[in-house]
């Protein structure tokens, strides 16, 4: 599981937006867009064109954020 799933399964397991998401990763001490948030949660697989990966920092910012 890589941490582009681990973003998606716990937003839709505490049925979050896409706005309150980014709420929570500066509340974590990182600031995101919404365009970057949303590639990161878009459903595409890693060996398909256009997927990006969750970088090491959101995911981490996100959980701390979700801990505060």
């Amino acid at each position: 599981m890589i941490h582009n799933d681990v973003l998606r399964s716990v937003r839709y397991m505490l049925d979050i937006s896409d706005k309150k998401v980014i709420e929570i990763i500066k509340l974590g001490g990182m600031d995101v867009t919404l365009e970057d948030l949303v590639t990161y949660l878009d459903k595409k697989e890693e060996d398909e064109e256009g997927f990006v990966r969750c970088p090491d920092e959101v995911i981490a910012h996100f959980l701390d954020g979700l801990v505060i």
